[in-house]
């Protein structure tokens, strides 16, 4: 046995070894994958979503008095599990809309400068968000976010399909919102947190030399689209977006002889690349483009004339090629007579120079990416 412990089980007449730190982090790395194949398929079928239960209630919900291999980790680690998300305590049973209220699924959701100032979101620690928040309420039962999932998991999912189902559960799948069951979005919004929290875990083991990762993403290379329309006199931002479950927010710049890219990773500083703008570019379209090798850990830029700045050994973590990675850009129209936003687009592939300098073609003359609607609206 070594150096392991034997600790009893709580079951009689068995024993365990306790898991080493390594194994654990080896154990939330693989989850976390499981995780996040099925949450970036989650649009192809729904199914998904059982399997997202299931994982979701190893890594955050409490089980035989053990507590989710997530929090155990990030305890251990000293990570943060802090989100900043807009979430309700629970029902008001005295207010006079909880007379005769079957079902309530209040909506978990991330800051929005477009949303009404009521809708603000708090900086929450996701353990007391899944253990205490509601997160469905149904002929007259509350249940938190923890509750939700292991009723999921353990009555319709893949840890164990019951002949019978809970009553407030089975009124949830009733009403559908775009033919998916209404906790469907809380479920996914979930495993989106899940992920962010588990990247920092995992980030900050494998910076401490505990722990090296087995698995990398595949490049990916995000390119801007832009107009470039009179030069500025300074620094104005064009366009902002953020990857949700990588934790890193990007943000585009313009300056007068540069598009620069400011790229920062949670617990990270910010990382400035610079690309070099075409001379006399007033009046021209171009496309910046900003390359990640997770394996080779390399991030690196590419313009319409030449090569941009390239930084080694910048690891960012895993970075998903996938439409629900993306949340939605923030646009800056008090800036759009500098340079105009046009789109965005993102390849599982790094792309040089060259491919930036034919990007604008491509995209403007000969055949079209997208082709027609068909039928009429």
């Amino acid at each position: 046995m070594g150096r392991n412990r034997i600790k009893k089980s709580r079951k009689p007449n068995r024993i365990r070894i306790e898991k080493s730190e390594i194994r654990k982090l080896k154990e939330l790395e693989d989850n976390l994958y499981l995780l996040r194949e099925q949450y970036h398929n989650l649009s192809r079928d729904p199914a998904h979503l059982s399997v997202i239960a299931t994982e979701l209630r190893a890594l955050i919900c409490e089980s035989d008095g053990t507590e989710g291999l997530l929090w155990r980790l990030a305890e251990a680690l000293g990570v943060s599990v802090v989100v900043n998300v807009r979430a309700v305590g629970g029902i008001n049973p005295g207010h006079p809309l909880a007379m005769g209220l079957r079902l309530f699924v209040p909506t978990l959701m991330r800051p929005d400068p477009a949303l009404p100032e009521r809708f603000h979101c708090d900086d929450i620690d996701m353990r007391c968000l899944v253990k205490e928040c509601l997160g469905a309420y149904s002929l007259g039962r509350s249940f938190t976010h923890e509750q939700l999932i292991k009723k999921i998991a353990e009555q319709i999912g893949i840890a164990h399909i019951d002949d019978g189902i809970e009553p407030g559960l089975a009124t949830m799948e009733e009403l559908l919102i775009s033919g998916q069951p209404t906790y469907f979005p809380t479920i996914a919004f979930l495993a989106e947190l899940t992920l962010e929290v588990g990247e920092r875990v995992v980030a900050a083991a494998v910076a401490s030399g505990r722990f090296k990762r087995r698995r990398c993403s595949p490049p990916i290379t995000i390119s801007v689209h832009v107009a470039l329309l009179e030069i500025p006199l300074g620094r104005v931002p064009v366009v902002s977006f953020d990857l949700r479950t990588s934790a890193i927010r990007l943000d585009a710049f313009v300056t007068p002889q540069t598009f620069t890219y400011t790229v920062t990773k949670w617990g990270q500083s910010p990382i400035d690349l610079c690309i070099p703008c075409p001379a006399q570019w007033e009046g021209q379209d171009a496309v910046f483009c900003l390359s990640y090798d997770h394996a080779g850990k390399v991030l690196q830029t590419a313009g319409p004339t030449h090569a941009g700045d390239r930084r080694d050994e910048c690891d960012l973590g895993f970075v998903w090629a996938s439409e629900r990675e993306f949340a939605q850009p923030r646009f800056f129209p008090q800036t759009e007579h500098y340079a105009r936003y046009k789109a965005f687009y993102v390849h599982q592939k790094m792309m040089t120079a060259e491919d930036a300098k034919q990007m604008p073609g491509l995209l403007t003359e000969g055949p079209s990416l997208v082709g027609p609607m068909d039928g009429e609206c």
